[in-house]
């Protein structure tokens, strides 16, 4: 099968033989890009836990008309069948990385290769958004106690601060950096 003069499906390894290649960890959001006819996919289905995600993405709008109307029937009740534009945040806006622990890119055919720059960034962008969910549950867990005592020391004091808009008059046209630490502040050192 080709598309737009280039070979989709490889006479090497076949859709099945990737999916055995792939690992299966729970809690794994499993991103398929460019799904294409669908090869492999009943494997897939079989082998990832039920504590797992499924989702195909198609950057393609041509292929994806072709497919979804070819196989939505029969796998898209399994699973969410979308297509991926220029805003990436429509992708992110139905996933909760509260679920997850780990992205894996499932590559069943070779369509990946037309879009190959935005499929990375798709994935790049599921693993960030999973990763900076857990540090952030880590460090809630980890510092909660402290802040939590800190709020409470300082709540006497609060009665005798300046508002902001006072501030703002007493500076004058001085410039102000407002700055917590952070992962941000440590990669932002050399603008400051």
């Amino acid at each position: 099968i080709s598309f737009n003069g280039r070979n989709l499906y490889s006479s090497t390894h076949s859709a099945e033989e990737r999916v055995r290649s792939l690992p299966t960890a729970p809690q794994t959001l499993y991103i398929i890009t460019s799904p294409l006819l669908f090869i492999g996919i009943e494997e897939l289905l079989s082998i990832i836990s039920k504590d797992s995600m499924l989702f195909a993405v198609e950057a393609d709008p041509d292929l994806y008309d072709f497919t979804f109307d070819l196989y939505k029937d029969k796998f898209c009740r399994f699973f969410s069948y979308i297509k991926l534009d220029n805003n990436i945040s429509n992708f992110f806006s139905v996933i909760n990385p509260s679920k997850f622990r780990r992205v894996c890119h499932v590559k069943l055919n070779l369509g990946y290769m037309l879009y190959r720059k935005k499929y990375d960034n798709l994935i790049n962008h599921a693993e960030n958004m999973i990763q900076n969910f857990w540090k952030n549950r880590i460090t809630t867990i980890h510092m909660g106690r402290l802040w939590c005592r800190n709020i409470f020391h300082n709540l006497p004091y609060l009665s005798q601060t300046s508002s902001v808009k006072k501030l703002a008059v007493e500076i004058g046209n001085k410039k102000v950096i407002v700055a917590g630490a952070g992962e941000s502040l440590e990669n932002s050192y050399e603008l400051i």
